[in-house]
């Protein structure tokens, strides 16, 4: 865990979303709020800094009908106000949305590396997984089970040597999806 991120508190938010998040409702409540912007006053040690969040709809404000937690960290002042949000309803390393083509989503893979100005970012968070578990992708990674657009190892294996390889200034954040094994059901049977 990087000293930035010990004394500005960030973990402190995630284990306090988590711990929410395991409430029936996601959305943040007022005191959350209050207890995001204490951990921001003074300034935030990311002011100043290009921050990248890629995730599926938990972190996406366009699903959903309340503020999710990266626009409640920008609009608190932990998160710059110009972090990019790169974040898609039922997405994932592999999963993809398969609604309507007006509404088809590209994979992790896919979005991230299509960012132009990679070696800019001083932060990449990375949130997400849930969607290639209720999708039930096949966990992969034996022998004749390496590509990447069908099996989760492979993609996940990719997707972080290409972030690394890439984003050189950054550093990582990663984030788990939230535990749903009792509310979705995977049939691959393997994770």
């Amino acid at each position: 865990m990087s000293a930035m991120f010990r004394k500005s508190g960030f973990w402190r938010i995630r284990r306090a979303l988590t711990v929410r998040s395991s409430v029936s409702s996601n959305a943040l409540t007022d005191s959350d709020r209050k207890g995001i912007a204490a951990l921001a006053k003074g300034g935030s040690p990311l002011a100043g800094k290009k921050v990248l969040v890629l995730g599926d709809s938990v972190s996406a404000d366009a699903y959903g009908n309340y503020a999710k937690w990266v626009t409640v960290l920008r609009d608190e002042g932990f998160f710059p106000s110009d972090v990019l949000n790169n974040s898609q309803h039922a997405t994932g390393f592999v999963a993809r949305y398969t609604g309507d083509s007006a509404d088809a989503q590209n994979d992790f893979i896919d979005r991230i590396t299509a960012v132009t100005d990679k070696s800019s970012y001083d932060l990449v968070v990375v949130f997400g997984g849930i969607n290639d578990y209720i999708q039930s992708i096949p966990l992969g990674g034996g022998t004749g089970e390496t590509d990447r657009d069908t099996y989760f190892k492979p993609a996940v294996d990719y997707f972080f040597t290409y972030l690394i390889q890439n984003f050189t200034q950054a550093r990582i954040a990663v984030l788990s999806p939230l535990r749903t094994y009792n509310v979705y059901k995977n049939t691959a049977g393997v994770y």
